[in-house]
């Protein structure tokens, strides 16, 4: 017996699919970016909204020479029910300086307006991640607990630096750059988002690290109260 990939995974996948009769074959359209740039919500489940979120990112670089580490969590809440509540947290730290420069070399830009991922190595016994966590919680759950510190921390030692910083356009920033390299976060206000790291020494360990958590609640006319909305707009009042 054949099996078909549900019309709700090839979604995901950023495709389409037609619904037929049993015996007729799937028709698969893929999607541009223009279309995709349009979807919204496709992975909450009927009856539910989403009132906050949590974004953190955290860099980290270890080498046998030192470690260096930066946080930054932007919490937004209260979504759906009047102004939102918005708090934003920064964390720096480092113990000596990770590792001098390879005998290589990592260069080039990344210009982005999305979502963007770079991993440039050059060296030895080296690691390098760009990880991304999506995880959906209910309001009994709650959004993790918000870190101390305030947007604008910083660390610097021996060439090597840590900061988080606003973009200037309501983004954040999370970067450090060491004589082994560098490594990059970003949300920008304008609708990126970026991680970028490039190392060009030997035995570092780089980890960039985002997790969004979105916090939802039960809203049960919410599907029923948003199509009558709409179907009220297309019709003309004089």
């Amino acid at each position: 017996m054949r099996r078909l990939l549900p019309c709700a995974a090839l979604l995901g996948l950023g495709l389409a699919c037609t619904a037929r009769a049993e015996t007729a074959v799937p028709r698969i359209v893929a999607l541009d970016d223009a279309q995709l740039a349009q979807a919204r919500g496709r992975g909450l489940p009927a009856g539910q909204a989403i009132t906050g979120f949590q974004l953190q990112l955290v860099s980290t670089w270890i080498a046998p020479q030192g470690a260096v580490g930066a946080a930054g969590t932007v919490q937004v809440e209260g979504l759906g029910g009047g102004p939102p509540s918005v708090r934003v947290a920064g964390q720096a730290s480092g113990n000596g300086a990770p590792g001098g420069g390879g005998p290589g070399s990592a260069s080039g830009g990344l210009p982005v307006q999305g979502v963007g991922q770079l991993t440039q190595v050059a060296g030895d016994a080296n690691q390098g991640y760009n990880r991304f966590t999506l995880r959906l919680v209910d309001t009994s759950t709650g959004l993790p607990a918000l870190s101390a510190g305030s947007l604008g921390a910083s660390y610097a030692g021996r060439g090597t630096s840590a900061s988080v910083a606003g973009d200037g356009h309501g983004g954040l920033v999370v970067a450090i750059s060491t004589p082994a390299g560098s490594a990059l976060q970003s949300v920008g206000g304008v609708g990126s988002f970026t991680q970028a790291l490039r190392i060009v020494g030997n035995g570092q360990r780089v980890d960039n690290s985002a997790v969004l958590t979105v916090l939802t609640r039960s809203a049960p006319g919410l599907g029923a109260a948003g199509l009558l909305s709409t179907l009220q707009n297309m019709i003309p009042r004089h």
